[in-house]
C-alpha cells in the first residue's frame, strides 16, 4: 500500500540459484553453493539511493513520526540472517523496487549431518578473533562524515585509485544497495563486499578476509 499508493503489480517468484566463488564474494553473508531465491517485485514509487542504502538499518523510516517504527525490514533481515541467508535490494524512483531473499538449500538430515560450524547460531557464539594492530581507514559518503573537497571521487574511482597506488592495500567495500556497485567495487579492486546492515562479527570477518587475500597476493 505504501509502495504502490496508486496501485500496480506485485509479483513473487521463487527459483533455485547456485553461487560460484566469485558470485559469493558479492555479499559477505554468502557462501558458494545452492540457494533458494525468493524475489518480490513491485511497480511502485521506488526509492532514491540514499534511502535504499539505509532501509535495513533499525529505526530508519521515511514515514512521519508516529506512523512507523522503522523495524520492519531490519527485523526481516535479522530473521533471514538467522537462517544463514541474506537480502539484496534494487530500486529506481518511479519504476519500482525488487527484493531478493536468499536462503541456503537445506541438506538431507537423513543422509548428511551438517557440521556445527554450519549453524548460524554456533558461528555467532564463537568469539571474534582480535586484530594485530592494523589501522582501518573508514571512507563514507554520509554528509556527517565527509570532509570538504573541491573534487570528490566516486567509491569505485577511489578503490581503483587506491589499488593502482597501493597494490597490496586491503580494501573492503560496503553498501545497502544491490544496483551493480557490488561488481563494480570488486572489479575495481576491493577484496570483499559487506552488505548493510552488518554487525561487528561480519565486519571483523570481512577485514580478516581482505588481509588474508592481500597477504596471499603479496606472497607472505
Amino acid at each position: 500500500r505504501d509502495a504502490m499508493p496508486e496501485g500496480g503489480t506485485l509479483s513473487i517468484e521463487a527459483r533455485n540459484v547456485d553461487f560460484s566463488e566469485r558470485e559469493a564474494r558479492r555479499n559477505i553473508d554468502a557462501e558458494p553453493g545452492p540457494y533458494v531465491c525468493i524475489e518480490v517485485q513491485d511497480t511502485g514509487t521506488g526509492m532514491p539511493d540514499d534511502v535504499a542504502d539505509k532501509i535495513f538499518e533499525p529505526f530508519f523510516s521515511t514515514k512521519e513520526e508516529g506512523e512507523g517504527t522503522g523495524l520492519g525490514l531490519s527485523t526481516a533481515y535479522s530473521i533471514v540472517q538467522s537462517h544463514d541467508g541474506f537480502l539484496d535490494v534494487e530500486s529506481e524512483e518511479g519504476e519500482g523496487t525488487t527484493f531478493w531473499m536468499y536462503l541456503p538449500v537445506a541438506e538431507d538430515a537423513d543422509t548428511t549431518e551438517a557440521p556445527s560450524t554450519s549453524n548460524g547460531q554456533d558461528r555467532a557464539e564463537r568469539p571474534p578473533s582480535g586484530g594485530s594492530g592494523e589501522r582501518v581507514l573508514v571512507v563514507d559518503d554520509e554528509e556527517f562524515v565527509l570532509e570538504s573537497a573541491e573534487q570528490a571521487l566516486t567509491s569505485t574511482e577511489l578503490i581503483r585509485t587506491l589499488r593502482e597506488q597501493h597494490p597490496n592495500l586491503p580494501i573492503v567495500a560496503a553498501s545497502g544497495v544491490a544496483d551493480g556497485r557490488t561488481d563494480e567495487a570488486l572489479d575495481a579492486g576491493a577484496q570483499t563486499f559487506l552488505a548493510k546492515p552488518f554487525g561487528e562479527e561480519k565486519l571483523r570477518g570481512a577485514l580478516k578476509e581482505a588481509l588474508r587475500s592481500t597477504d596471499e597476493s603479496a606472497g607472505r
